[in-house]
């Protein structure tokens, strides 16, 4: 064998070692406890023997040795066929039976000791002039029987991936099957012409490198399928098979160095590269596990997003249901409310017949609980009619403020002597006139008056109207319960809000009074806002209006 050839199959074989070496590394770091990643290594070791042992024999310094280690390669093969049938099945998720791993094994091991220790199958060796090892073949029939059985077995472990492909449904899956089944067909058809072909009929031996080789092809898209099938980095797959080629090239310049200079200066550029190769790596390793990190983040947070968005328009469908269901209800509640308080004029002012002081008494109670109520249903419709952004307030110019607070006060005074606390209004002397809508602003103003008069027990409530450059300013003081600090941000902003001692003290109380005279208010170009030094000690009220 000529010297340059031998440097270049000795180079083959050594990038063949360092890959399979590499691939088993990966897929066993990856998931070390699965039974593909076991008779994926077996396979490989399977492979390395039979590829060293066929290199090993076709150098012919190493004389009788050669026959010995030209059989062992030929004996392991059967065993590297059992193991692609067993890996097929495997990979399909179905279990080989006991009984047909146990044949197929015993088999193997026939096909392994005929050829090992019979001259059956490979009678001898002999070197020619060009130093290319031919084989000498022992009984046809024998051989033909052996090259059948791995045929057969090749035969079903492509059926089982056939079957499976068809059968599948998931697109995944069938393209790691058509990576298999094009590993197979390469690996077969190789092995077929350069192993069986060109040595049996036409005695042509010294292209057997292409059979033995095209296994570490058929093993690398082996890999690359149960990477894809795990879901491991491809990245990582490729860096590591990369590195571990450079480094089995780089170590036969030490194998071949002429000198010790040359060896020590390659040792040093190999241990380099084993360093940077290993800083290649990890930093593979760490760039892929942080991107899956991001990628993981961002799928959770598009998950997030979706259901929020999903969220968001389920309660924007409810709310709008709520509101359009509010708007019908007070709509038909206001006008058998409307006649229940007419009624009860005409029965007050006799219209129906005099009747009894008694009766009267009821009668004006009934009128009380009937205009509670049309009170009641007009504050729902507005707070509906604002939340669904349609025009409520109709501003008018000269509305007087200062007779509004005058009469707000006196009609909320009962209470206040009921309660036994104080109700004062410090107005200014001269009168104030201003833009407003005089119906909304008086609800506003009255449920803003009457909140601080229901929730003071002892003192009272102060109201102070007091005229600046450019705006007007109420002031509304009591000596109450307090809000806490925490509540006076959403007072005004959400409907049905109210703390947990109001609720003690009225608990049918509707909770939509603050919210309503919030937006009457900024309707009005206006401000509304609390303070509270926190419970038990008192609120301050404060409500800006622009002036005329």
């Amino acid at each position: 064998m000529d010297f340059d050839i031998r440097i270049i199959t000795t180079s083959i074989v050594a990038i063949i070692n360092a890959v399979s070496i590499a691939l088993m590394y990966l897929i066993y770091s990856n998931d070390a406890k699965s039974r593909i990643t076991k008779i994926f290594i077996q396979m490989t070791i399977i492979m390395l023997v039979w590829v060293d042992f066929a290199y090993l024999a076709r150098i012919p310094d190493h004389g009788n040795m050669s026959l010995l280690w030209i059989r062992i390669a030929w004996a392991i093969t059967p065993f590297l066929f059992v193991l692609i049938y067993f890996f097929a099945k495997e990979f399909v998720e179905k279990e080989v039976e006991t009984t047909e791993k146990l044949a197929l094994l015993v088999l193997g091991l026939i096909y392994f000791f005929i050829i090992l220790l019979t001259d059956l199958v490979i009678r001898g060796i002999e070197f020619n002039e060009q130093g290319v090892l031919q084989i000498i073949y022992g009984n046809i029939t024998i051989s033909l029987i052996a090259l059948s059985f791995l045929f057969f077995l090749s035969f079903l472990s492509i059926m089982v991936f056939v079957k499976q492909f068809i059968n599948s449904k998931n697109k995944k899956e069938k393209e790691n099957i058509k990576y298999i089944l094009l590993g197979i067909a390469f690996f077969m058809t190789m092995n077929s012409i350069f192993n069986i072909y060109y040595p049996y009929f036409k005695h042509i031996f010294h292209l057997y490198f292409f059979g033995d080789y095209s296994t570490s092809i058929f093993l690398i898209l082996l890999a690359y399928t149960i990477v894809r099938n795990k879901l491991f980095s491809i990245k990582v797959f490729l860096a590591e098979i990369l590195t571990f080629s450079i480094w089995m090239i780089f170590s036969l310049l030490l194998f071949w160095s002429d000198s010790w200079t040359e060896r020590i200066l390659n040792s040093v550029l190999f241990t380099s590269i084993i360093i940077t190769g290993i800083f290649l790596i990890n930093s593979v390793k760490k760039e892929i596990e942080q991107r899956e990190k991001i990628e993981k983040i961002e799928k959770e947070l598009q998950r997030a997003y979706e259901i929020e968005k999903k969220a968001n328009e389920q309660l924007k469908a409810l709310d709008n249901t709520k509101n359009q269901f509010f708007m019908a209800i007070q709509h038909h509640l206001r006008t058998p409310l409307t006649s229940m308080r007419g009624y009860a004029d005409l029965l007050l002012d006799g219209s129906y017949g005099k009747t009894s002081k008694k009766v009267k008494d009821v009668i004006e109670r009934f009128k009380v609980s009937t205009v509670n109520l049309i009170k009641m249903v007009n504050d729902f419709l507005d707070v509906t009619q604002f939340q669904l952004g349609k025009e409520v307030i109709s501003i008018k110019q000269g509305v007087d403020l200062s007779d509004m607070l005058k009469q707000i006060v006196e009609d909320i005074q009962l209470e206040a002597n009921k309660k036994k606390i104080y109700l004062t209004l410090e107005n200014p002397e001269e009168r104030c006139f201003i833009s407003a809508d005089e119906s909304k602003l008086q609800v506003a103003l009255v449920n803003i008056f009457d909140n601080c008069v229901k929730y003071t027990e002892k003192g009272g409530v102060a109201i102070k109207l007091n005229v600046e450059e450019n705006k007007i300013k109420i002031k509304v003081k009591d000596t109450g319960m307090g809000i806490p600090k925490e509540k006076l941000e959403k007072l005004f902003s959400s409907p049905f809000e109210r703390t947990e001692e109001s609720k003690k003290s009225f608990a049918t109380g509707r909770g939509i009074g603050l919210y309503l005279s919030g937006q009457i208010i900024k309707a009005h170009n206006g401000k509304l806002w609390a303070e509270s030094e926190g419970e038990g000690k008192g609120s301050t009220f404060f409500i800006e209006l622009p002036k005329n």
